[in-house]
């Protein structure tokens, strides 16, 4: 696949950090979402959506890898949801109301791990 960005929920964590090294490592551009926005991070989070958008400008597949075991639904349910509406709300903000833009189109590709 010759995606120009993956962003990798979870991107700190056991599974995340390994999934983001490996992406790395085949050449690909990525970017690891964290709550913290530690340093090589993107701060985002899934629990309120904050930060979502803007981790997701320019990414073409998303890999997620957050879980919780003490907030199940809201991370790994919720959290989901977030992520699949996150690319269509960026995309009205975005689109034109021109008739040459009259069709947007918003392709998301969701990896659970």
């Amino acid at each position: 696949m010759n995606a120009s960005g993956f962003l990798v929920t979870g991107g700190t964590g056991s599974l995340g950090s390994r999934v983001a090294t490996r992406l790395h490592n085949a050449g690909h551009e990525v970017r690891a979402l964290s709550r913290s926005g530690r340093d090589g991070t993107v701060k985002g989070d899934l629990l309120t959506g904050e930060g979502l958008e803007q981790a997701m400008e320019g990414v073409d597949v998303i890999v997620h890898c957050a879980s919780s075991p003490t907030k199940t639904r809201q991370t790994d349910v919720e959290g989901t949801d977030r992520l699949l509406q996150a690319p269509a709300r960026q995309a009205s903000r975005t689109s034109s109301s021109s008739p040459s833009s009259a069709s947007t189109e918003t392709r998301t590709t969701l990896t659970t791990g």
